[in-house]
């Protein structure tokens, strides 16, 4: 057998194979050995492309899939199919075919996601239209059902407003919809002037006087065109 003489190895390493000889029983030079061999002989290191085509087949990607994942891929697809719907009923509206309009949106009432829009749109459609099919139960569950999904739905609450004052003669339970109606409008138009106010400008004063007024105005307005004197 051949034989192997190592020069230069630092001193601390010479005490540690000692040690670990003493250890296992064995002189430095068989430990040595031993450390060589153990060494030299492991196999031999598959590259990183050896070991991916040893991976078994464990099935396809979608038996993977999170349950979670799944649906709201569904939820996604569902909703781009009601964006496209609500388009083109806007469009037939746009035309004045209510009644196509109206089909239209019978095509997802079935859908799971369907948004406050859906049925504040339904309900005007449904007064526009020409079709008896639908009762005044109808058109109130759709104003409901837009408030329940949306509870802040300022069109939703408008609309009920207007249900209950002019079309069931009930003007305590329309004035609940439109008070609420008005409070939140207030907020949000009081958020856009606090907003142009702490852009600090001289004369945001006087623009919140002019906004005042354009307000009385604007709804003396339409109160004229109601027939209503203010």
């Amino acid at each position: 057998m051949a034989s192997l003489l190592v020069r230069g190895v630092d001193d601390n390493l010479v005490q540690c194979l000692r040690e670990q000889a003493a250890q296992h029983g064995r002189n430095a030079e068989a430990e040595h050995r031993e450390i060589l061999a153990r060494a030299l002989r492991r196999p031999k290191k598959r590259s990183f492309a050896e070991v991916l085509m040893s991976m078994p087949d464990v099935g396809e990607d979608a038996d993977f899939e999170r349950v979670d994942d799944i649906g709201e891929a569904a939820r996604v697809s569902a909703m781009k199919n009601i964006s496209s719907v609500l388009k083109r009923a806007q469009f037939e509206a746009r035309k004045q075919e209510f009644d196509k309009a109206l089909y239209l949106l019978e095509t997802i009432s079935d859908e799971e996601f369907l948004p406050g829009i859906y049925y504040v749109m339904k309900y005007i459609f449904i007064s526009l239209s020409d079709d008896n099919c639908y009762s005044f139960l109808d058109m109130r569950r759709c104003l409901e059902n837009a408030l329940k999904e949306e509870p802040s739905n300022i069109d939703a609450l408008i609309e009920l407003g207007y249900f209950y004052s002019v079309i069931m003669a009930n003007d305590k339970k329309g004035e609940k919809y439109f008070i609420k109606a008005c409070n939140l409008l207030r907020k949000k138009y009081t958020e856009a002037l606090v907003g142009i106010c702490q852009m600090e400008r001289e004369e945001y004063a006087g623009f919140l006087n002019k906004e005042i007024a354009e307000l009385r105005k604007a709804v003396k307005s339409e109160c004229k065109d109601v027939g209503v004197k203010v």
